[in-house]
C-alpha cells in the first residue's frame, strides 16, 4: 500500500530551511509564535507578530483563544504537557498555529525556539533538540484536529514524508497545514494569518483557507496540506479536500491502526 500520495495542485526574509546541529465550529484554538533569536542565531522575523495577533484578533470573534504565547523553552508544550493550556499545549485546542522558522531532516520536522541553538523537535534523535517526547497529537486533553505551520519545509514532499508526519498523525490528528518549501516574511505577509482566519470562519476548505490565506501578491509562497485516512486513497482526498473548521466534528479520527495513510496538496512557486 502507497501510505503517502500528493496531488499538485499549481504551478523580507525567508523562513528558511534549518539544518540541526456542518455541525458547530470546532470553538477553541491557540497561537505559538517566535519573531526574534537569542544571540541572533536565526534571522529575525519582523512581521510574524503581526502575523499571529491579525489571526487571533479574527479568529476569537466566534471562537475561543487559549493561549498566545512565545517559543521560549516551547517543546513540552509539543511533548509531554502537550494538553496543558498553561504550558501553550497543542492537545489542549482544537487549532494550534505556530509561526517560526522550520526544517526538516530524514525523520523528523522542527522549530527554531528563541533560545540561541536550539529546536523543538517531533523525534528525538540527537542535535540541538530541547529534551521532550516524541510527538503524537489527537489523543490527549481536547484532542486537537488541525495543526498549522507558518514554518518553512515541515510538510516537505518527498521519500520521507511518511516517516516524519505518521507518528503525530497516528494520535488522531485530522489535518496540518504548513509548507512543503518556503513561506515568507514580509509587510506583505503581514496579513496572512487574518486572512487565514477569516476565510476559516468563512466556511471555506480549511485546505484552500490556507492556500487563499496565505497568497501573496510579492511573495510566492509554497504552502501545502497534509490528511489522513484509513487506507482509501479517496477517503484521505475527501477529508483533505472537503474538511472545515465547521464541519470538521463531522469526519472519523483516526488513531494508531486505524491511520494508514497520508496524502498532501501543494502549490510550488518556481
Amino acid at each position: 500500500m502507497t501510505r503517502f500520495q500528493g496531488v499538485l495542485r499549481s504551478g523580507l526574509i525567508a523562513t528558511a530551511f534549518l539544518a540541526l546541529q456542518g455541525g458547530a465550529q470546532a470553538g477553541t484554538f491557540g497561537t505559538r509564535c517566535q519573531g526574534n533569536f537569542n544571540g541572533s542565531w536565526q534571522n529575525t522575523l519582523p512581521y510574524a507578530y503581526n502575523r499571529c495577533e491579525g489571526f487571533n484578533n479574527e479568529l476569537d470573534d466566534y471562537d475561543t483563544k487559549k493561549f498566545y504565547f512565545n517559543l521560549s523553552g516551547a517543546a513540552t508544550g509539543f511533548s509531554w504537557n502537550d494538553g496543558v493550556i498553561n504550558s501553550g499545549g497543542v492537545d489542549s485546542v482544537d487549532l494550534f498555529y505556530v509561526s517560526t522558522h522550520g526544517g526538516v531532516d530524514n525523520v523528523r520536522f522542527f522549530y527554531a525556539l528563541k533560545e540561541q541553538n536550539s529546536f523543538a523537535c517531533s523525534r528525538l534523535s540527537g542535535g540541538n533538540c530541547v529534551p521532550g517526547w516524541d510527538w503524537r497529537y489527537g489523543d490527549n486533553t481536547r484532542k486537537v484536529k488541525i495543526y498549522s505551520q507558518y514554518s518553512c519545509a515541515t510538510l516537505a514532499i518527498d521519500d520521507f514524508s511518511w516517516a516524519r508526519w505518521n507518528q503525530p498523525f497516528k494520535g488522531g490528528l485530522y489535518l496540518a497545514t504548513g509548507s512543503q518549501d518556503k513561506v515568507y516574511d514580509g509587510y506583505t505577509t503581514d496579513e496572512t494569518g487574518e486572512d487565514y482566519a477569516d476565510d476559516l470562519q468563512d466556511g471555506k476548505s480549511v485546505k484552500w483557507a490556507w492556500f487563499d490565506g496565505n497568497g501573496d501578491w510579492y511573495f510566492d509562497q509554497d504552502v501545502a496540506i497534509y490528511a489522513s485516512s484509513s487506507g482509501p486513497l479517496s477517503e484521505c482526498q475527501n477529508r483533505r479536500d472537503g474538511m472545515t473548521w465547521q464541519n470538521v466534528i463531522q469526519f472519523p479520527r483516526l488513531r494508531d491502526g486505524d491511520m494508514n495513510r497520508l496524502c498532501a496538496s501543494w502549490i510550488w512557486n518556481n
